[in-house]
């Protein structure tokens, strides 16, 4: 296991563009680790319907880059609580952001506020029914 968690850590800070897919939110945090300008770029997006259709999102959206060669995508079926609890989000930017600039650490922040809020917004939904149907009628 831990030979596959390096593995693993190693493909990550090989790639140009790693997606954490936050399924039970319905977005991604895309981070783009191709500087341009100085920057990377941090950014929720609603789920891809592929990993073709988030490369060339991203090809269109940065087209002064080179062609992203080097995608990893890693799946997230939990609460966000439980990335940030577990020291997987240390681990995670340790090998993804650490080494590119200061500015990341602010973009990371709101990109992580912004996921904190959909989340909220979810749970509440569920709560109070918004967005959602029952599957059986009360027959009383």
């Amino acid at each position: 296991m831990f030979n596959d968690l390096n593995k693993f850590l190693k493909n990550i800070s090989d790639s140009d563009v790693v997606s954490i897919v936050f399924f039970n939110l319905n977005v991604s945090l895309v981070i783009d680790r191709r500087i341009s300008e100085g920057n990377v770029l941090i950014k929720i997006f609603p789920i891809a319907s592929s990993a073709d259709n988030r490369i060339k999102i991203l090809n269109n959206l940065r087209p002064d880059l080179k062609e992203v060669k080097n995608f990893v995508i890693i799946p997230w079926y939990s609460y966000i609580k439980v990335l940030t609890e577990d020291e997987v989000w240390d681990k995670l930017l340790k090998n993804i952001l650490y080494p590119v600039n200061a500015k990341v650490d602010i973009m990371l922040q709101n990109a992580f506020k912004e996921l904190r809020s959909i989340e909220k917004s979810k749970i509440e939904d569920a709560i109070t029914g918004k967005g959602y149907e029952t599957i059986w009628s009360n027959p009383y």
